[in-house]
């Protein structure tokens, strides 16, 4: 994250944060990797998920950054 005050990156989590809840309720899918049993397929899909929506965001944001 390049900006100094670090806008870009809590923006970003919060985006992501929002996009991937809405998008696992949506598809009705629920992983607690703390309380459930450990899932490899699930753990994919959650961190993977929260990876892609993340970089999307991140390069969004950063694009219209350099807009300004």
């Amino acid at each position: 994250m390049k900006n100094k005050d670090g806008r870009i990156g809590i923006i970003t989590f919060v985006v992501s944060y929002v996009l991937v809840h809405s998008i696992f309720k949506l598809f009705n899918f629920k992983y607690d990797i703390f309380s459930e049993p450990f899932n490899i397929l699930k753990f994919i899909i959650d961190f993977g998920s929260w990876m892609i929506i993340w970089v999307l965001v991140y390069s969004i944001l950063e694009k219209m950054q350099k807009s300004k």
